[in-house]
């Protein structure tokens, strides 16, 4: 029983990981094809809005990150939930 509950927090924190990844990939790769994107003056978001023109590569690691979060969060609770 120990060794499958390690295999289940490993599988956690993996998604937990691509999620940090996937998150980071799409503010980088964003920011990459978006000429004059300013970090300090622009929101995240306007990497993946309509007229954006990063929006074809930053909407796809944004649904990746959002995947993975949810998966790991809800592991995260299920997991360390009291029995």
């Amino acid at each position: 029983m120990a060794d499958s509950r390690k295999t289940i927090f490993r599988t956690i924190s993996l998604f937990g990981v691509l999620a940090v990844i996937s998150y980071f990939l799409h503010i980088f790769l964003g920011r990459f094809f978006y000429d004059g994107y300013n970090p300090l003056a622009q929101a995240v978001s306007d990497l993946t809005a309509d007229n954006s023109p990063s929006k074809k590569i930053a909407v796809i690691f944004s649904a990746i990150y959002g995947f993975c979060a949810t998966i790991f969060s809800a592991g995260f609770c299920i997991y360390f939930r009291k029995k």
